[in-house]
């Protein structure tokens, strides 16, 4: 019974196949081994994926799917100018992309192309100005660049619009620190510490470290300092 089902539902996929080629004007063959290239991704057989992604291409060459995919596994392989170019040649199928524009920030992180990456997420920005997560890791960029005034200004403009965001405050933390602004560090901590009581994260928050960062940034609010919002 169970391989009659089987069988059952190789013929549906083979019939759906068929009928989505016909509708859509796709070669089937391009179709089959751009499956068999995410099967083998998904399995972390990046060579053969790439292979077989190289030969989809063949039969549907203007398939982002399938430059999305080839370049994944490149990236997985190191071969980051590849998977760079793949990615790019999604976009100019599909379109430009917030998505898309992570993706190759990924690739440009991976191959230490900070100048890069900064790049890729100020495009991000560009299209999903909302999105602060998009601003956070452009300010992770421009720190692993060493630009830290920049990684500064992002980190706290995320800050501005979510003061509860603890990732922030301890992102701006470590650019102030290699920025010599040591005072500045500590603060940020403190708020990073208390923000994680605040939202549950720690298990205890009457402790003398979270008393002393209490203290240390009541010392500090008549300074115009950010500001916690509960």
């Amino acid at each position: 019974m169970r391989k009659l089902t089987l069988i059952g539902k190789l013929i549906l996929s083979a019939i759906g196949l068929y009928i989505f080629c016909g509708q859509h004007n796709v070669s089937a063959i391009g179709v089959i081994l751009t499956g068999t290239g995410s099967l083998l991704r998904d399995l972390g057989q990046y060579h053969a994926a790439t292979a077989t992604y190289s030969a989809a291409l063949r039969y549907i060459p203007n398939a982002p799917l399938v430059y999305g995919g080839r370049a994944y596994s490149e990236l997985q392989s190191g071969r980051f100018d590849e998977a760079s170019a793949d990615y790019t040649k999604a976009m100019e199928f599909e379109g430009q992309s917030a998505w898309r524009y992570s993706q190759l920030a990924g690739v440009h992180h991976a191959a230490k192309q900070f100048d890069l990456e900064v790049a890729d997420w100020s495009e991000a920005i560009k299209l999903e100005p909302k999105n602060a997560s998009h601003l956070l890791k452009r300010g992770e960029a421009y720190f692993d660049a060493k630009i830290f005034d920049k990684a500064i200004a992002d980190f706290s403009e995320v800050i501005g619009r979510d003061p509860n965001r603890a990732d922030a405050f301890r992102s701006r933390s470590n650019a102030l620190k290699m920025s010599g602004d040591q005072a500045g560090m500590e603060l940020d901590l403190d708020r990073a510490l208390i923000i994680d009581c605040m939202q549950g994260y720690a298990s205890n928050c009457d402790t003398p470290k979270i008393r002393e960062a209490i203290a240390r940034l009541d010392r500090a609010s008549s300074g115009g300092k950010d500001t916690l919002q509960k």
